[in-house]
């Protein structure tokens, strides 16, 4: 297959040709369950080494004007029929890591970015140091607050970013915790 795509920032066995840049933003808004944001998309391949940034940009500009993916709400990107007919078809001509690896960076972030929208942390100030306080909901209702306090802001961003990471974790060994006998 012929090399005709941007490798800057891509990493050895990564994507260095346009049709399978094209192929994996399709793949990808085929294997994620829900409308991908078109700025993380992008930022998620080019993070991970998987494409480059500016060539994934463009084989959604592509992919647009041929209407094998449209924008939905909040600029969010999904496959059409015609791009899922695409993908079913030659979906093959990409690598099986790549995929894997591709599929497994964008469900963390979607994880990541859920956890935010449905929990809660603050960082507030103290006399000394800082009040990180970390909130498990369940819609409206909180099912956990923790207030923990830490000396600097590099701590606080430490425990803010931990607890993001998997707020479930969290509720779920204090709950085990408490509970124990």
């Amino acid at each position: 297959m012929e090399y005709d795509a941007i490798v800057a920032g891509v990493e050895p066995g990564g994507i260095n040709n346009a049709q399978q840049v094209r192929l994996l933003v399709g793949y990808m808004l085929r294997e994620v369950p829900e409308p991908m944001s078109r700025q993380l998309l992008p930022e998620l391949l080019q993070y991970h080494g998987l494409a480059n940034f500016f060539e994934v940009n463009g084989a959604i500009e592509e992919l647009l004007a041929k209407g094998s993916i449209q924008a939905v709400e909040d600029d969010k990107l999904v496959l059409t029929e015609q791009g899922k007919t695409a993908i079913k078809e030659w979906e093959f001509i990409l690598p099986f890591s790549v995929k894997q690896k591709a599929v497994k960076a964008v469900m963390t972030a979607l994880t990541r970015l859920r956890n935010q929208r449905e929990n809660r942390v603050e960082i507030l100030p103290r006399d000394r140091g800082l009040d990180v306080v970390c909130a498990v909901l369940d819609g409206e209702q909180t099912l956990l607050e923790l207030r923990l306090w830490v000396p600097d802001k590099a701590q606080a961003e430490l425990v803010k970013e931990r607890f993001l990471n998997d707020p479930l974790a969290c509720y779920r060994s204090t709950v085990e915790m408490l509970m124990e006998e």
